[in-house]
């Protein structure tokens, strides 16, 4: 169970992080891997559904965003053991129908971040239309 914890943790955490890094992947400054990163996951599998990207990887986390994702051995101050474990940003689930508390904690195991129930789609369409 703790195991698990530490899994829903590491998924909301690189989510939140992969979200709020905005910069273009081409204008970001290249950081040495010998820098003393905040957080390091290694060995885990890198997936990136925006660039098809899957591959293992270790992750280096600096100022609360994703500064490098290498091949090459990182330290930083907490390590995290990925191995077996993807690395992702938080997946959405657009048909979602159990919104309480323990919902959301099974959505999290599953990688699940933004959960929605889209299922009608929206109603009254008639409504929204320009005149």
């Amino acid at each position: 169970m703790r195991t698990l914890s530490k899994i829903s943790i590491l998924f909301v955490f690189v989510s939140l992080i992969w979200s709020c890094n905005t910069e273009k992947k081409s204008e970001q400054v290249k950081v040495p891997t010998n820098t003393n990163f905040d957080v390091v996951i290694l060995n885990g599998r890198v997936m990136d559904p925006e660039t098809n990207f899957d591959e293992i990887r270790n992750v280096g986390i600096l100022n609360g965003k994703i500064s490098l994702i290498t091949e090459e051995k990182i330290s930083g101050k907490e390590t995290i053991d990925a191995k077996g474990h993807v690395v992702a940003p938080g997946f959405i689930d657009n048909h979602w129908h159990w919104p309480r508390p323990v919902g959301y904690k099974l959505g999290l195991r599953d990688g699940v971040t933004t959960a929605m129930d889209l299922e009608w789609g929206m109603l009254r369409t008639k409504c929204w239309q320009m005149v």
